[in-house]
């Protein structure tokens, strides 16, 4: 169910606002400026013994807080739009990184707040890691478009995998078969071409019910296939 609201809400962007590229990447930098702001800020008010600065490096440390929710919950609706959940590693250091973002932000934000003295060269030091942090997360964000093999991405058979998703996902989960566990979609001979696997699902035996060119299109049914014999069964490849 959640598959298909992200994919209609992605639908909707391209169709009605003409904007079909990445959420993750057009606001990504909004958090990663102002962690480069409150880095700035905060060494320069301490150089120069300037107060209104630190209270700037403040600000700053708020505002990508603020901003690294709607961040990180397009990134996921990305993730889960572009590469299907796929564990590609990039993707698990980034998951990592913007959990230690988070978690140094935090910090960030109770020891500027707190009643207590808290040395200067502490909260320096936080915003120093949040910098590190910030970089490693914008290079392995260029790993991920630019160093990722295509075929780990679902962009050629995105169709092909909402029809799975909405039609075939629920009996045959990681191309098993849950009905019937010696016919499993991996190793079918259904799938030895095209015309094989259309003629099956139109006319198929046993439990599994036919699918009319009204439920899947011949062109559906052709990503449909190419998702299948293409990325279902490669490791590390989203389902």
């Amino acid at each position: 169910m959640v598959d298909r609201w992200i994919f209609e809400f992605y639908r909707l962007l391209t169709d009605k606002l003409g904007f079909s590229d990445p959420i993750h990447a057009a606001i990504v930098h909004l958090p990663i400026g102002f962690v480069v702001g409150a880095f700035i800020f905060g060494w320069l008010a301490v150089l120069f013994g300037r107060e209104k600065w630190a209270l700037s490096a403040r600000h700053c440390v708020i505002l990508a807080f603020f901003f690294w929710f709607p961040v990180v919950f397009f990134g996921l609706t990305d993730w889960e739009h572009y590469y299907g959940r796929a564990w590609l590693p990039p993707i698990k250091i980034k998951l990592i990184l913007a959990g230690l973002l988070f978690i140094l932000l935090t910090c960030c934000l109770v020891f500027g707040a707190s009643k207590k003295a808290v040395s200067k060269w502490v909260i320096l030091t936080l915003y120093t890691f949040c910098l590190i942090n910030v970089v490693f997360l914008g290079w392995f964000g260029a790993r991920l478009v630019y160093g990722t093999n295509p075929e780990m991405t679902l962009m050629p058979y995105k169709s092909g995998r909402l029809v799975f998703i909405k039609e075939c996902r629920n009996c045959h989960p990681d191309g098993g078969n849950i009905l019937i566990g010696k016919k499993t979609i991996n190793g079918s001979p259904k799938l030895k071409d095209i015309r094989t696997f259309i003629s099956f699902i139109r006319h198929p035996e046993g439990e599994m019910p036919p699918f009319t060119r009204a439920q899947i299109s011949d062109n559906e049914a052709e990503e449909l296939y190419l998702y299948i014999t293409t990325l279902l069964n490669k490791p590390g490849t989203p389902k």
